[in-house]
């Protein structure tokens, strides 16, 4: 039980940063696409992947506190407290996360997606706003270099019966 309980710590708090990356890429992406009120797939596609990362971190918490409940062993030092704004947290994160995406896709306005997924970002890496801010600053800049290097492409038709988002 040892190995996998070492082997589920390690993964959560590694896929925490993975997280923490991609989330600032997305919300920088989202910034820079909501000022320009263009709507890019990619943008869509970062957004997708942060959503997945965040749910992939509840599942794992999860998991782990079920694996250290079941061998008897204390989440967060016996701290029941910090354990359950943990968990908390995470599933409004996680909740956040989920209604961004559908924000961005079904709504014609961008910001409140933006402000989900910054809502979503902070709930789950609450201790690392310096790191976000930061990291949102730079994925704005990065994303709205791309948007200008990046030719604009000629809208292709839709097939009958689909969307346009």
């Amino acid at each position: 039980m040892d190995a996998l309980d070492d082997f589920l710590r390690h993964a959560h708090v590694w896929n925490s940063w993975i997280v923490l990356i991609i989330g600032c890429a997305a919300l920088g992406a989202l910034v820079a696409s909501a000022r320009r009120r263009d709507v890019a797939r990619r943008d869509r596609r970062v957004l997708s992947a942060f959503v997945g990362g965040v749910h992939l971190q509840v599942i794992l918490g999860v998991v782990l506190a079920l694996l250290l409940m079941s061998v008897g062993d204390d989440l967060f030092a016996g701290d029941s407290a910090k354990a359950g704004w943990h968990a908390a947290l995470g599933v409004a994160a996680a909740g956040l996360a989920t209604l961004a995406l559908r924000l961005w896709r079904w709504s014609d306005r961008p910001w409140p997606a933006v402000f989900a997924a910054a809502a979503a970002l902070v709930a789950a890496q609450l201790g690392r706003l310096p790191l976000i801010v930061l990291g949102t600053f730079v994925a704005a800049g990065v994303a709205e270099l791309v948007r200008r290097r990046t030719p604009p492409q000629a809208r292709q038709p839709m097939p009958e019966g689909e969307e346009s988002r």
